[in-house]
């Protein structure tokens, strides 16, 4: 979201862009998270539900409860997790 300017100056129609979380997860296959924003965080199981098919979550980051998601979505969590942030 931060980027997104940017990105579009950058890339053009080259690419689909999304103006929600939801509009960008809909048709994804995998879904990684590689910056802890809220915008990402916001990311629920009732969403997902909505999807076409199952995806895969990449969470670089562990912001995410994995299990809450086990009915909608594969997580992959990676990463080292720092308590101090």
């Amino acid at each position: 979201p931060v980027a997104m300017p940017q990105a579009r100056e950058a890339l053009g129609n080259s690419v689909i862009y999304a103006e929600s979380i939801g509009e960008a997860v809909r048709d994804a296959d995998v879904i990684f998270l590689m910056t802890p924003w809220n915008e990402y965080k916001q990311l629920s199981p009732a969403l997902l539900g909505k999807c076409k098919h199952r995806p895969v979550i990449v969470d670089c980051w562990r912001i995410l409860d994995a299990a809450a998601f086990k009915a909608v979505a594969d997580v992959k969590v990676i990463g080292r997790f720092d308590p101090t942030g």
